[in-house]
């Protein structure tokens, strides 16, 4: 059997006809209610009023006794999350029904928009989520940002981290200070602190590592430990794990390195210096260090160039050489240079204005080792005029176009030196005037009064035994210990004097004999 109740509240309608059906649905204003209506109120002139109360938070019942799902209500206050509106329960909380005063957001699009008041966000301090799937896929909040499939652990306990793409910062709980931009960016980093990512799977795999910059697809990819990396380019320094401090550009540059302390720069630079440290690497391929254009030992300080330059000067800055290196290998150069043509090998040019010294060209050779040390080696042949070593130098208060501190050999590529003397010639030498500096006296002592010389029967004696002049080498001497220049003209002018002497004593026996003979002969005449 079927009951109708009409509660005193509508009965309180007298000047509302009221229409019951047997069919159980309510008519009010109508005899003809909505069959799908339980009550159809129609009126031209009069509102629906619903119950009106003040609630506390969306998350308690107060002033009702409990939450029912399906209530709706009109709310008064203002406090805790809720504000004046109508409000519905799903059974658990309240939750604000979108109103006719352009405060919901229709998802087919909206119009008449005001970007001063209508906006997607919080009007209180708390986080924005977006879901996918009903899992997180985006947050903002104080401290971290992330948008993205699995982006940024929700379970983590870290600050100023920024995840943009599926799966960026994954997994971190403690990391602070990251930014992964990209599918897989810093995926397993976990505590890792500050580095930046940006790129398909851009250090995808870096667990603790610190202050590390990956960008490009790949780059930094198997790093898990490494700190204060820096590479730009697609799979840059890609497998490498616990190096730290490198530098590289260039796609694929480093691929396999795992050393630190390294730059590379260039496509494919220093692929497989896989446990080197401390290198450059400057080139386009996967060239080995003697092969590359340009490779570098931070650790010894060496340089090598592995081509050559078209340019004319070649410079670092004005308080330092033009070119200044150190080889210590057995039969390398420090620089090596080739030229063509009309060209010079290496050319030095130095304008100085102060009063320090400067070099055009200068070689410096040190070291104890049983080779050859070379501080200057020229070698030309094969051209119109040759010259090993050129030096001009026209002008100046002082010029030397060529200057040596110490011994000086000429000759062949290793004449015999005379011992204890600074310049050794392997052969003849022809010069239109020699000026020898003896510090020894000249031998004008011979003039002097106490000067004991000898008798022509001494210096006959002399000769008669020794076989040549007092004072004078033999020819076995010469022999074995060559000329004295200096010393020969000494001793050449000593003799000349001497001779000078006796020919000056012959005079004067002459003049005796002279003096004599006139006299005898006056006598006769007498």
């Amino acid at each position: 059997m079927k009951h109708l109740v009409i509660l005193p509240v509508l009965a309180a309608l007298l000047l509302a006809p009221v229409f019951v059906f047997a069919q159980q649905n309510v008519g009010i204003g109508t005899t003809s209610p909505n069959a799908n209506a339980i009550l159809d109120i129609n009126s031209n002139n009069k509102g629906l009023l619903v119950p009106r109360l003040s609630l506390t938070n969306t998350t308690a019942a107060s002033p009702l006794s409990g939450f029912v799902a399906g209530m709706v209500v009109y709310n008064t206050a203002t406090a805790g999350d809720v504000t004046p509106g109508y409000y519905g329960c799903d059974g658990t909380k309240w939750v604000k029904l979108a109103t006719g005063s352009g405060t919901g957001w229709s998802l087919s699009g909206n119009g008449g928009t005001n970007p001063s008041s209508n906006f997607l966000g919080t009007t209180d301090n708390q986080d924005l989520v977006f879901k996918r799937n009903n899992a997180r896929a985006g947050l903002l909040s104080s401290t971290n940002t992330s948008f993205g499939t699995g982006a940024l652990n929700p379970a983590n306990s870290s600050i100023h981290n920024t995840a943009f793409g599926i799966g960026a910062l994954q997994s971190v709980t403690t990391g602070n200070g990251n930014t992964a931009n990209g599918s897989g960016a810093l995926a397993s980093n976990i505590s890792g602190l500050e580095n930046t990512a940006m790129g398909f799977n851009a250090l995808s795999f870096n667990n603790s590592g610190h202050f590390n910059t990956g960008y490009g697809s790949g780059a930094l990819y198997s790093n898990s430990m490494g700190h204060r990396n820096t590479c730009l380019g697609a799979s840059a320094l890609r497998n490498n794990q616990s190096g730290g401090n490198n530098t590289v550009i260039g796609s694929e540059a480093g691929y396999n390195a795992y050393g630190s302390n390294n730059v590379f720069i260039g496509y494919n630079a220093g692929y497989n210096e896989i446990n080197g440290s401390n290198k450059l690497y400057i080139e386009n391929s996967d060239a080995d260090s003697t092969q590359a254009l340009i490779f570098g030992n931070f650790a010894t300080n060496d340089l090598r160039l592995n081509g050559k330059t078209l340019a004319k000067y070649v410079a670092v800055n004005d308080d330092t050489p033009a070119i200044q290196g150190i080889n210590n290998n057995n039969d390398y150069y420090g620089v090596g240079v080739k030229g063509n043509g009309g060209w010079i090998g290496v050319q030095g040019e130095s304008f100085g204005t102060g009063i320090d010294s400067y070099f055009g060209t200068k070689g410096v050779s040190t070291g104890i080792n049983a080779g050859n040390n070379f501080g200057v080696l020229g070698e030309a042949s094969n051209g119109a005029s040759n010259y090993g070593v050129y030096g001009f130098s026209p002008m100046g208060p002082n010029n030397y176009a060529g200057y040596f501190e110490g011994d000086v050999a000429i000759g062949s590529a290793f004449p015999k030196k005379a011992t204890g003397y600074m310049l050794s010639v392997n052969g003849k030498i022809a010069a239109e005037e020699v000026l020898v500096d003896l510090d020894a006296d000249w031998p004008d002592y011979v003039f002097k009064d106490n000067y004991a010389l000898l008798s022509l029967a001494e210096v006959k004696d002399h000769i008669e035994a020794k076989g040549h002049l007092p004072n004078v080498p033999s020819a076995k001497e010469i022999e074995d210990h060559g000329l004295l220049l200096g010393n020969m003209n000494k001793v050449l002018m000593e003799k000349i004097e001497e001779l000078t002497l006796y020919i000056l004593q012959q005079e004067e026996k002459l003049q005796n004999y002279e003096h004599r003979l006139k006299k005898l002969e006056t006598q006769q005449d007498k």
